[in-house]
């Protein structure tokens, strides 16, 4: 799971974080990620190189939610399903 950095309100870990991002792009010889949801994910203190899954995303919106557990206490992850072919 992305965990947050310890750090996120203090500006010195940004340019090593954007730095991470950059040399992972330039390894994996892909295009640049996308100017906003980098900036968002900074703002948030998320891992830029990673990417998250819903899972994971659940996970976290669930922890951020704890507060109002008794709001959404029905609210349940869907599990994963493998596709099928149709052959017998």
């Amino acid at each position: 799971m992305t965990a947050p950095y310890a750090a996120c309100d203090d500006d010195t870990e940004g340019p090593a974080r954007i730095t991470e991002l950059l040399e992972r792009v330039a390894d994996e010889k892909a295009s640049l990620p996308d100017i906003e949801a980098t900036r968002r994910r900074l703002s948030h203190c998320l891992d830029l190189t990673s990417r998250l899954t819903v899972g994971e995303w659940l996970d976290m919106w669930l922890a951020g939610k704890k507060g109002r557990q008794s709001a959404i206490s029905g609210t349940k992850k869907p599990m994963p399903t493998r596709a099928t072919s149709g052959c017998t």
